[in-house]
C-alpha cells in the first residue's frame, strides 16, 4: 500500500506525525499538544500520535475510565463543594 501524494509531500517536508484529529506535525510533542484536539476531542486532549512514514503509533495516551465508585465519589465531592458555595452566598447575603 502506497501513501497518497499529500502524505508523501508532508513526509518530505518533515511532517510525519499525525495527531488523533488528523493534523500533521514535525514532532510527537507538537502533535500531543494539538490545539484542535484540546478543543474538539472527547477527552480534551490528543489521544494518539501516528507516525505516517512508518505506519505505526508513536505515542498513545493512557485512557483512565472511572470506576463506578470513583464516579460516585466525584459526584459527592462536587455536590459538597456546591453546597458549601451556596451556604457561603447565603451567609454573605444575611444582614450582620
Amino acid at each position: 500500500m502506497t501513501h497518497e501524494p499529500y502524505i508523501l509531500n508532508a513526509i518530505a517536508g518533515g511532517y510525519r506525525f499525525e495527531c488523533s484529529c488528523g493534523e500533521l506535525y514535525k514532532s510527537v510533542e507538537s502533535a500531543q499538544a494539538c490545539r484542535k484536539c484540546r478543543t474538539y476531542a472527547e477527552h480534551n486532549r490528543c489521544t494518539a500520535v501516528y507516525d505516517v512514514s512508518r505506519r505505526e503509533f508513536a505515542w498513545e495516551a493512557p485512557v483512565v475510565t472511572p470506576t463506578p465508585e470513583r464516579k460516585v465519589a466525584q459526584t459527592f465531592t462536587f455536590a459538597d463543594a456546591l453546597s458549601a458555595t451556596d451556604l457561603q452566598k447565603l451567609r454573605d447575603s444575611l444582614p450582620n
